[in-house]
């Protein structure tokens, strides 16, 4: 994906709004985690097609996000926040989706009546979402969080360089 930063923290925004729509309403384990995939493979805001698959279209997304609160939460706060959720979730809860497809209702989310996209409650549940899709693929929530913090610190140092370079032209 060779978006702005302004174009994936826009995506990052609308990944963000759909999580404060469909999460009152929607919150199985299984719904959280369909979610998630939707966010990675769904949620368009450039003419640019991602043509992703798996895992790299979970870090994308997640990254995405980090580039839409940057200035506002530390990437380390959101995705530990989130990384604890997951851990909040019942014991076995990846295993069983893995298996059948479903899984067990989780305890019903902390959802508020926050509106606003950068809120850290909203950014910290549509975070969550995502690193529960890792589930799909077998892959893990850390794996996942630290290749998306990884990705993000370098677009983001990449974008501030040029910024820079920019102003003292």
């Amino acid at each position: 994906m060779k978006d702005t930063h302004a174009h994936r923290a826009a995506r990052g925004a609308a990944i963000v709004r759909i999580h404060l729509c469909e999460a009152p309403t929607h919150q199985s384990t299984e719904d959280r985690v369909l979610r998630g995939l939707h966010y990675a493979n769904e949620v368009h805001t450039t003419t640019a097609d991602p043509a992703y698959e798996g895992t790299v279209a979970l870090r994308d997304a997640l990254a995405d996000v980090l580039h839409h609160v940057d200035g506002w939460h530390t990437p380390d706060t959101i995705l530990d926040s989130a990384l604890l959720a997951i851990e909040k979730l019942p014991a076995g809860w990846a295993e069983k989706y893995r298996d059948y497809q479903t899984a067990p209702t989780a305890r019903p989310m902390q959802v508020t009546t926050v509106t606003d996209t950068r809120e850290r409650s909203a950014v910290v549940g549509a975070v969550t979402e995502i690193l529960m899709a890792a589930a799909h693929y077998g892959e893990t929530a850390t794996v996942l969080a630290d290749a998306a913090e990884e990705r993000f610190r370098d677009e983001a140092e990449s974008a501030r360089f040029a910024a820079m370079r920019a102003a003292r032209k």
